[in-house]
């Protein structure tokens, strides 16, 4: 999902389904003034957008995970995160 868009957008629930059924563990997570999170969609920065993938990362290394595969809409994003 993208900006303006949500966790619980049709392509996030089907891409956990297909996921799941392939006994992948699936996460997904409302970005920084998008859906549940907190903030406005006003107040969206990059910087706000990549603390709360790094934020997620360091929970789910936390838990165990290992391998984390992300779907972000924002490739910029995504790339920038790749990096650190």
């Amino acid at each position: 999902y993208g900006l303006k868009t949500n966790k619980d957008s049709y392509t996030g629930r089907r891409l956990e389904e297909i996921l799941n059924k392939k006994g992948i563990s699936t996460f997904r997570i409302d970005l920084f003034g998008h859906g549940e999170s907190y903030g406005s969609l006003n107040e969206v920065t990059i910087k706000k957008l990549v603390d709360s993938v790094l934020s997620l990362i360091s929970y789910l290394k936390k838990l165990g995970y290992t391998n984390i595969l992300s779907h972000l809409t924002f490739s910029d994003l995504q790339t920038l995160i790749a990096k650190l």
